[in-house]
């Protein structure tokens, strides 16, 4: 891995998520897949809901190639589903999902959820790893050590902590020259580029006296 590889986490969410917000009709089988979804572990078509699961929407402004959806779950429209496998091949299975909304009639496109199925074992714990005043571990703000992430590992989940799902910048750079719409980047703390890791640990021992 080269020194100068910068490494983000991609995400539906951020400031401007008021164009398609989606969301899955189920809330229990939601709940269930989200969690099913962040193993990265393939998936057989038996696990996955025949006739495809329905998503709703209230409003569309643009029909984006990553929407807003909830329970952690990435949806991509076709293009970009056809634009991933090429350009990170092995890094998802693509799963299909019925829409339902206003202006359903101009979807331009079928859309898939993701299912990550490459897994980056190169979180930092030592300083990623914070612990409550119970002795909990919990990781807040993870931080990499992208000299454990394989050359080809452009885009996968961050084990151990995989609400994130990481992408290589020249991927991410990628996807921006290509004008796909929705998918929001944050920079996300790496071991070897110290100005990233803004997160300060607590020692909650020293908190607790001060409180009692």
């Amino acid at each position: 891995m080269k020194s100068t590889d910068l490494f983000w986490t991609i995400s539906p969410y951020g400031e401007r998520r008021t164009l398609w917000q989606m969301f899955p009709t189920d809330d229990d089988w939601s709940w269930n897949m989200g969690e099913r979804l962040r193993k990265g572990r393939s998936m057989t078509r038996s696990q996955w809901p025949s006739p495809p699961p329905v998503w709703t929407y209230d409003k569309v402004k643009t029909f984006e190639d990553m929407p807003w959806g909830i329970r952690d779950f990435h949806i991509v429209s076709d293009r970009l589903r056809a634009f991933l496998e090429v350009e990170a091949p092995g890094a998802a299975q693509y799963m299909p999902i019925a829409l339902r909304g206003p202006r359903q009639k101009e979807i331009p496109c079928s859309y898939w959820a993701m299912n990550f199925v490459r897994v980056f074992d190169c979180l930092d714990e030592e300083h990623s790893m914070n612990v409550d005043d119970t002795g909990r571990r919990y990781v807040e703000f993870p931080v990499i050590d992208p000299r454990r992430i394989p050359e080809d590992g452009v885009l996968g989940l961050l084990k151990e902590y995989e609400v994130d799902r990481i992408i290589r910048d020249d991927l991410r750079r990628k996807i921006i020259k290509e004008k796909f719409v929705g998918p929001q980047f944050y920079q996300i703390g790496q071991l070897d580029l110290p100005h990233t890791r803004n997160f300060k640990k607590v020692d909650w021992s020293k908190v607790k006296k001060k409180d009692a």
